[in-house]
C-alpha cells in the first residue's frame, strides 16, 4: 500500500509485513469436498463470519472429477475457529447431513455477498454471481447468472437467462453494492485476445479483469476493462475487488493473483510449469501501482537479458562446429557377388587397351617429328 489514504505521518514509517501461517482454520476433507476445493468467499455478517467455497475432488487415476461440484458453507464467531453446520438442504450420497447449499450447475465459482442496499427486498438480501453449467461444459457458452437468497443458505436464480455474457468467467467473479454510487458493480475474467463465446473456446493474449454496473443486478451496462497505466501485461487471475471499509466509500481494494512467464517468453496459460506466482496488492487506480510496475518491468527485462547471455556460449560452439565439421566415418564393408568383380575386371582390361593405343600413337608421332 502507498500513502494515498494517509493524511500525515510523524515519527512513523509505512511497513509491509509478511503474513505468517498459523493454525489450520478449515479442512476440506468431506466426501463432497476434496483436493480441488477452491474460490473461498468470506465476509462478516453481524456477529458471525460466513464462508462459501467450491467442493470438488480430482481423481488423478481417472483424470476427472470424482463427484459433482458442490457449493459449501461454513461459519465462525471469531474468524479463527470454523464449523461446517449440517444444513439438511441437499442430498449427497443418500444423506442430507452435510454443509452443501447447492450442487451441480453454478457451483464452479459461486461467490455470494450481502446486499448493502437499504431498499433491497428481504427475499434477495444475499446475492451471488456464478458461471453457467459446470467446470467442463461452461466453456461451450460461458456466461454469468444471478442468484438470490433471504438467509444466505437457500438459493434460487433471479431469472433463467444469463445476466452477463461478454467474458470467459473461468475464475472467481465478484460483485457488491456500491453505497457511494448507489449501484451494483461486478468484476469478472476475460481474455485480451481470441474468443470465448458461442464460437468456441479459443482464448489468446493474457487474462484480465472487466467491470460493469447495474441498478437491479439483472441488467448490466457501462462495461469497461481495468487499466493500470504503463504497467506491463500480466496474467491476472482472481480479482478479489472489494470496497475498503476503513477508507472513503468510493475507494476499492484489489489483491489479484498474478502470473508472469519467465524469460523463455512463453504465455503463462500455455506453459503453466514455467510461471511463478505472486500477489499484486494495492488499489485499482493506475498511479498507485506505477512505481511497482516499473520495477517489475525492469526485473523482467534483466531476467531476459540474463537468459540471452546464458545462451550465447552455446551459439558460439555451434558456429565453431560448422566451420570444422567432423571427419567422415569409414564406411562399412560392401558385400557384393562374384559377377560384380568380373564386370570390374573387364572394364579395367578395356581401359588398359585404350590407354595402350593412346601410348602407341604418341610414340609414333614423336618418331615422325624426329625424322
Amino acid at each position: 500500500m502507498d500513502d494515498y489514504l494517509i493524511a500525515g505521518m510523524e515519527q512513523v514509517t509505512l511497513t509491509m509485513h509478511k503474513p505468517e501461517a498459523q493454525d489450520v482454520a478449515l479442512v476440506c476433507d468431506a466426501p463432497w469436498e476434496g483436493n480441488t476445493s477452491a474460490y473461498f468467499t468470506l465476509f462478516q455478517d453481524g456477529e458471525i463470519f460466513r464462508a462459501y467455497y467450491r467442493g470438488t475432488h480430482h481423481d488423478e487415476a481417472a483424470n476427472k472429477g470424482s463427484h459433482r461440484e458442490t457449493a459449501c458453507y461454513a461459519e465462525s464467531r471469531d474468524g479463527i475457529t470454523w464449523v461446517k453446520p449440517k444444513l439438511g438442504l441437499v442430498e449427497f450420497g443418500g444423506s442430507k447431513e452435510n454443509n452443501i447449499i447447492l450442487i451441480g450447475e453454478g457451483c464452479t465459482n459461486f461467490a455470494p455477498f450481502k446486499d448493502a442496499d437499504p431498499d433491497c427486498p428481504p427475499a434477495s438480501r444475499y446475492k451471488a454471481l456464478a458461471s453457467t453449467c459446470n467446470n467442463t461444459t461452461r466453456k461451450k457458452k460461458p456466461s454469468l447468472q444471478a442468484y438470490q437468497s433471504a438467509d444466505g443458505l437457500r438459493w434460487s436464480r433471479m431469472r433463467e437467462e444469463p445476466v452477463i455474457t461478454a467474458g470467459s468467467f473461468d475464475s472467481q467473479n465478484t460483485a457488491f453494492y456500491d453505497t457511494a454510487r448507489g449501484e451494483y458493480r461486478a468484476y469478472w475474467r476475460y481474455f485480451t485476445g481470441g474468443y470465448t463465446d458461442e464460437r468456441g473456446w479459443k482464448p489468446a493474449g493474457v487474462r484480465a479483469i472487466r467491470t460493469a454496473t447495474s441498478k437491479d443486478f439483472l441488467h448490466w451496462e457501462n462495461q469497461a476493462d481495468l487499466q493500470y497505466g504503463d504497467a506491463p501485461p500480466a496474467q491476472l487471475y482472481t480479482n478479489a475487488v472489494r470496497p475498503y471499509a476503513r477508507a472513503a466509500p468510493a475507494h476499492r481494494l484489489s489483491h489479484p493473483l498474478s502470473t508472469e512467464a519467465r524469460a523463455s517468453g512463453a504465455c503463462a496459460h500455455d506453459q503453466p510449469r514455467r510461471r511463478e506466482l505472486q500477489t499484486l496488492g494495492g488499489a485499482i487506480d493506475p498511479h498507485h501501482r506505477a512505481e511497482r510496475s516499473r520495477r517489475q518491468s525492469q526485473q523482467l527485462h534483466d531476467e531476459r537479458r540474463a537468459a540471452i547471455a546464458r545462451q550465447r556460449p552455446r551459439v558460439v560452439r555451434l558456429c565453431h562446429r560448422s566451420l570444422f565439421p567432423r571427419p567422415r566415418q569409414p564406411r562399412a564393408p560392401l558385400h557384393v557377388s562374384r559377377g560384380w568383380f568380373c564386370l570390374r575386371a573387364r572394364r579395367r582390361r578395356r581401359l588398359a587397351r585404350h590407354q595402350g593405343a593412346d601410348l602407341y600413337r604418341h610414340e609414333a608421332a614423336a618418331r615422325w617429328r624426329k625424322s
